[in-house]
């Protein structure tokens, strides 16, 4: 599959919308209302503090709880009103007015004006967590803000961020209530979370579950939300099931109604149930991709690592791991990215007559007749990092074949954790490491390949590159972004640093009972239309 999509955020010089909230073409909830679903989540989250979180899996909780300033519509892709009603931009796209609801509380009974929204953005920026997203999202350029009114509030940015709204509608950024926050120490508010969303917390027991309640009195929800009726969820019991085929079992007995994180193959098996239905939700950001250590030997050489992706067979990794449910990664940035550069499709696609040409013109042969090339003596031997999970040891044990093929001898290590991981790269004792991240916009890729980011595991320094990288982010005309951003893929892919693999999808399976349930692109189901048929 290698199909083209290319989502344009709409930011100009400035920006006027309204809304009006849910819609209302329904019944609205009665408290009679039964329709409880079982969700299990293939991992336990490590910390459900919306503005202390660093992890993917936790944003399926915090939309549920949680309602931000504005969303980005599931379909159309284009920012939408949330607890903002609209929104202004100066002119010089440093000041960002919005204008907030006036008819929304808290969980708790606190009302939401200004002021809350002004001790939340104070919490995050007060929080320890520099891994934090919440706090990703609004570095560096977040410069503060100002309280116009009880229902207006004004936020600086240092310079044009073109991510800035984009930023507003991720689930990181939930508007939680002060009171609630305040109470708890940061340690401890994650059990006892209050926001103004559909569902409220009533329980979270670690190593179980989470279970969440209709919010009854949630009425101003964003316009992709409808007014539930007698159908609709009442109540949502998240449960933490990390083994693969207890999960496949679940779905597969009707012990549970939804499962994310299902593997590829056992998605496929479930294709043949006439009462489970299988979600893939293809989800933004980067490709299962692999950082190419450009200071280190064999991988510091271009020719090298050309010959590194020349060589691997994707297609033969899309029909072994992923069976087929996913597409070849071609750039950094997905194809369902705003500004992805379908003109990278075909390139590096797998050529060993060409990979061997390369390794060849630098010198590379068999001198000792051992199967394994070397250069002046020196074996070409690679060391490739994987954390355990998802789909990467399987992806890293084919690459290990095919590039065995042609001579190089790749040496795969496995580490338990992130932390683990990042630790491997302090070592600087790597050549190729896998990681990627989830995101709505292509701002995401100067975290990567600006010369000191966090996640500049390439270890590159170029300075027109790192030049394209700070204009794209402070660039808000669209077409001018588009074009930076071909430029910026098109430079990292030309450079070799990484070597993407797939386009991530999430394997979710729902028993045929649920209906409406649709899902964002970064994976989040937005169970606030969910419906049983019971």
């Amino acid at each position: 599959m290698s199909r083209k999509t290319v989502f344009l955020i709409p930011v100009v010089l400035i920006l006027f919308y309204t809304g009006t909230g849910c819609s209302s073409n329904s019944e609205t909830i009665g408290s009679n209302s039964t329709a409880r679903i079982t969700y299990a989540l293939d991992t336990e989250p490590g910390n459900i503090d919306p503005h202390i979180s660093s992890e993917d899996e936790t944003a399926i909780i915090f939309r549920q709880i949680y309602d931000t300033l504005v969303y980005r519509d599931p379909r159309q892709q284009s920012i939408i009103p949330g607890l903002a009603t609209e929104w202004t931009v100066s002119p010089d796209n440093l000041v960002y007015t919005f204008s907030l609801r006036k008819d929304v509380r808290f969980h708790d009974g606190t009302l939401f004006n200004a002021q809350a929204v002004a001790d939340n953005f104070d919490r995050i920026e007060s929080l320890n967590e520099t891994a934090a997203k919440a706090k990703l999202l609004l570095s560096p350029y977040y410069s503060g803000y100002e309280i116009v009114d009880e229902h207006t509030i004004r936020f600086r940015v240092s310079q044009p961020y073109a991510p800035f709204l984009d930023a507003l509608t991720q689930p990181y950024l939930g508007i939680a209530s002060p009171s609630a926050f305040k109470q708890y120490s940061p340690e401890r508010y994650q059990f006892h979370q209050v926001g103004t969303g559909p569902f409220i917390l009533m329980d979270y027991v670690p190593g179980k579950n989470i279970i969440l309640a209709r919010n009854l009195n949630y009425h101003w929800g964003p316009t992709s939300y409808l007014l539930p009726d007698n159908r609709s969820v009442s109540e949502i019991d998240f449960s933490f099931i990390p083994n693969a085929q207890q999960r496949l079992n679940a779905i597969n007995e009707m012990k549970v109604d939804v499962v994310s994180g299902l593997l590829p193959a056992d998605a496929r098996s479930l294709a043949i149930n006439p009462n489970i239905q299988i979600f893939p939700i293809k989800i933004a950001g980067q490709p299962l991709q692999f950082q190419m250590n450009t200071t280190r030997f064999p991988t510091d050489n271009l020719a090298f690592r050309q010959a590194l992706l020349y060589s691997a067979n994707r297609n033969f990794i899309l029909d072994t791991v992923f069976q087929r449910f996913s597409s070849i990664g071609w750039s950094p940035l997905t194809s369902n990215m705003p500004f992805y550069n379908g003109q990278l499709e075909g390139a590096y696609a797998s050529d060993t007559g060409k990979a061997q040409s390369l390794l060849a013109s630098i010198g590379y042969l068999d001198s000792d007749k051992n199967r394994y090339l070397d250069l002046n003596g020196v074996e070409a031997d690679i060391s490739v990092i994987i954390q355990s999970g998802d789909l990467y040891p399987e992806i890293a044990r084919d690459l290990a074949e095919q590039w065995g093929l042609i001579g190089i001898k790749a040496n795969v290590i496995a580490v338990p954790t992130l932390t683990a991981l990042k630790a491997r790269v302090a070592t600087n004792e790597y050549n190729l490491i896998a990681f990627s991240t989830v995101g709505t916009d292509p701002a995401l890729l100067n975290d990567f390949f600006a010369p000191s980011a966090q996640y500049n595991w390439s270890k590159i320094a170029d300075a027109q590159l790192a030049t394209l990288l700070g204009q794209g982010i402070a660039q808000v005309d669209t077409e001018a972004r588009g074009s930076l951003y071909a430029q910026i893929q098109q430079q990292i892919m030309d450079q070799g640093l990484i070597l993407p693999i797939g386009e991530p999808i999430k394997l979710n399976a729902a028993n045929s009972a649920v209906q409406q349930l649709v899902f964002d692109s970064i994976g989040v189901p937005l169970l606030n239309n969910v419906t049983i048929m019971r």
